[in-house]
């Protein structure tokens, strides 16, 4: 009599064949997010080159690189500022005067120059409502995994070393300030042409990466509000007690022992952004208003400066006290600035170049050529192989 036998896999077998899988599983799922993410960043780079071709367009049709913030007329006599004059907090932006040059001419058209593109001046929508909310892909970056829920803009126009903006640039009862200049190429109600760049246009930086904030509803504080403020693409608010050393300068850069000053601010800041983060209990202190619009030209939302390297910290922007408002939305107004170029890219950030290339800046970057590379006019000689 013969005895029939079952053939399969014993339980041994089995397991060995599910570890295996596992286990290429484990190998190749780096690999396959490696290859997302650099296609992820050869989109932004394309972003980024894009933006430098208009920028060149631009330059071509005015002999000159746009503003950073033109200036706009106040509609109302009850306004911020005159009921003729500019209020330097509403500005159109760089990237909103260069949208003929992105293929952008509709978008363009809907905005009434003449006035203010937000909700300032007592208006409770924005008068250039239709562009004010249009997302564009050209200035989203597919890395940030907040980009266009809410705000709208991954990338920023250089203003350099300077850390007072715009109030302080523009009000002429403020002495020991360069009113209207930037050491970066772009500034608010002026604008600077190809032959103020003289450290040379492939040394300069024009625009670069920032991480959007967390988004939950524009322009949004956190604590006791809700939302996301552990996010490290929002910014802080300092108190009233904290004094930046680097303080309101034209030149960070200029400042003796600078690197040392600047650091102790930037980890002082950080210290007391942890500290709202976990608290939860202290309003209009953590912002994530990172980016939130394109069309608007102000720090935060199209400018950065370079007092921090990229990626530096956990914070993606400060104002910095001690202003009449400190802790409240009008701080901005009366201290310093750190709105620092930042991205979910591993390892850096993308920058286009004056010239219109695109680099790609390491976070390891040392400050003094990050800031060397930030200003248009202050005669570093840069290294190739030092960035």
């Amino acid at each position: 009599m013969f005895r029939t036998s079952k053939k399969g896999f014993t339980l041994i077998e089995l397991l060995v064949v599910i570890a295996i899988i596992a286990v290429l599983i484990a190998l190749l799922l780096p690999a396959v997010q490696s290859a997302r993410e650099a296609a992820r960043r050869i989109q932004c780079t394309n972003n980024l080159k894009q933006i430098g071709l208009a920028l060149h367009n631009y330059l071509a049709a005015n002999n000159a690189f746009p503003m950073g913030g033109t200036p706009q007329i106040d509609p109302t006599a009850s306004g911020p500022g005159t009921a003729s004059g500019p209020y330097e907090w509403e500005n159109y932006s760089s990237f909103a005067m260069m949208l003929p040059f992105l293929e952008q001419m509709v978008v363009y058209n809907t905005c009434n120059l003449l006035l203010c593109p937000d909700t300032g001046f007592g208006v409770a929508q924005p008068q250039a409502n239709t562009a004010y909310n249009t997302r564009l892909n050209a200035f989203l970056c597919p890395s940030d995994p907040y980009s266009g829920i809410q705000d709208l803009c991954n990338y920023a126009g250089c203003y350099g070393t300077t850390t007072y903006m715009p109030y302080d640039q523009v009000n002429t009862s403020i002495p020991n300030r360069n009113h209207a200049d930037t050491t970066g190429i772009f500034t608010i109600w002026k604008s600077y042409g190809i032959q103020s760049v003289t450290d040379g246009s492939s040394n300069t930086m024009a625009f670069a990466e920032q991480l959007v904030g967390y988004g939950a509803s524009g322009y949004q504080r956190y604590a006791p509000y809700g939302g996301n403020p552990l996010y490290r693409g929002n910014m802080c608010f300092t108190p009233a007690s904290f004094v930046a050393a680097s303080g309101r300068v034209y030149d960070v850069s200029a400042i003796p022992n600078a690197v040392a000053t600047v650091q102790a601010d930037i980890q002082a800041i950080a210290a007391i952004f942890l500290q709202y983060q976990t608290l939860l209990t202290s309003p209009n202190k953590v912002v994530d208003y990172r980016g939130y619009r394109w069309i608007i030209g102000i720090p935060g939302m199209t400018m950065f400066n370079s007092v921090q390297t990229p990626n530096e910290s956990i914070f993606n922007g400060a104002r910095t006290g001690p202003g009449s408002y400190s802790g409240s939305v009008g701080n901005n107004t009366d201290e310093s600035w750190s709105v620092p170029a930042t991205s979910n890219h591993p390892g850096g950030v993308n920058v286009t170049m004056a010239d219109g290339h695109v680099q790609f800046i390491k976070n390891s970057i040392s400050k003094p050529i990050w800031w060397a590379l930030s200003t248009k006019a202050n005669g570093e000689v840069i290294s190739s192989d030092s960035y």
